[in-house]
């Protein structure tokens, strides 16, 4: 089973939270991949679509986690 976690992160919080559950589940013997996306434009207060500056193929994986910041 190939499992994607795509992860958007401000300080690097969610990405270490990302990390370590690709670990655990690579240390169950799943085949795992991290990628993270960022916008073009990571001020809060901007109008307008967000605008990513890459998006990953999400149909490379069985299964998604998402994480991102609140």
């Amino acid at each position: 089973m190939k499992i994607g976690i795509i992860v958007h992160s401000h300080t690097g919080n969610t990405l270490s939270v990302a990390e370590r559950i690709r670990s655990e589940l690579v240390e169950k013997g799943y085949d795992v991949e991290l990628k993270r996306v960022s916008a073009e434009n990571e001020d809060p207060k901007a109008k307008g679509p967000l605008q990513l500056q890459s998006a990953p193929d999400a149909k490379e994986f069985e299964v998604l986690l998402f994480g991102a910041p609140v």
